[in-house]
């Protein structure tokens, strides 16, 4: 107790000098006196209650807008990761047909495939068969000299890509 009660007296010379009272000059207080003295000390530690307690409920919010922010953060990273995987996954699909177009054109070229064939692309291998000229085109060219089919029914897609397992017109 003897070692509280000096920490405390030291508190209290720094704070207030005006009653500067040791354990001698303690025991030769007046009741109303020491009363009024240990009224003084518990009114000081209720105000640093006080000030502690405003403070704990300051790092409290600020902890709950610290928690909020880091979980804005993670979501955001979580979200630029997705991204990057499915662009990731994108290039990766590009890169393989890519690497499938010069293969294809040698197909191509192969088959003397022109503008008017009616062609086949096999969906798992790329492989391309030449099918004959659309009939749209048989007043265009020597009749005898090319086979013309009709357009098959179904997807034909009349664009210059390729797209696996279709017909191109």
């Amino acid at each position: 107790m003897g070692r509280q009660r000096n920490s405390q007296h030291v508190n209290e010379k720094q704070a207030s000098p005006k009653k500067e009272v040791n354990e001698i000059e303690a025991s030769n207080l007046s009741e109303k006196e020491f009363r009024e003295m240990v009224m003084r000390w518990l009114k000081r530690m209720e105000d640093k209650f006080n000030n502690m307690s405003k403070n704990q409920e300051e790092m409290k919010k600020n902890q709950e807008e610290m928690k909020n922010d880091i979980a804005a953060v993670k979501n955001s990273i979580e979200s630029i990761k997705s991204r990057l995987e499915e662009a990731e996954d994108r290039i990766s699909e590009l890169e393989d047909k890519h690497n499938a177009l010069p293969s294809i054109f040698e197909s191509l070229q192969k088959e003397r495939v022109e503008a008017g064939d009616v062609i086949y692309i096999e969906a798992n291998s790329g492989a391309i068969k030449r099918q004959g000229r659309c009939d749209t085109y048989d007043t265009e060219f020597n009749l005898e000299a090319e086979e013309y089919v009709l357009l098959p029914k179904g997807d034909v897609y009349k664009e210059e890509r390729a797209h696996p397992g279709r017909y191109l017109a």
